[in-house]
């Protein structure tokens, strides 16, 4: 979830947030899958439901944003 949030934060500065986005979202995965199979406390379910949506929020936010950015400096500089 930290990193969830962390990409949500630095969505503006895409290494950063790219990188906690991509990172966050297999320990997401990982962490929900483990609760389920009954491997770990439940207790923290909505924590890793939690992490693995703001990951996949913040990874779509990321590349829209690059995308964005990209898009803008082609049409004003020409390259």
């Amino acid at each position: 979830m930290v990193l969830g949030i962390v990409s949500i934060v630095f969505f503006w500065c895409w290494p950063i947030g790219g990188a906690c986005a991509i990172v966050g979202l297999p320990l997401g995965a990982i962490a929900f899958t483990r609760i389920n199979n009954g491997q770990a406390d439940p207790s923290p379910r909505g924590m890793a439901i939690a992490g693995l949506v703001l990951s996949i929020v913040s990874l779509v936010v990321v590349v829209v944003f690059t995308v964005w950015i990209y898009s803008v400096r082609t049409r004003t500089y020409g390259f």
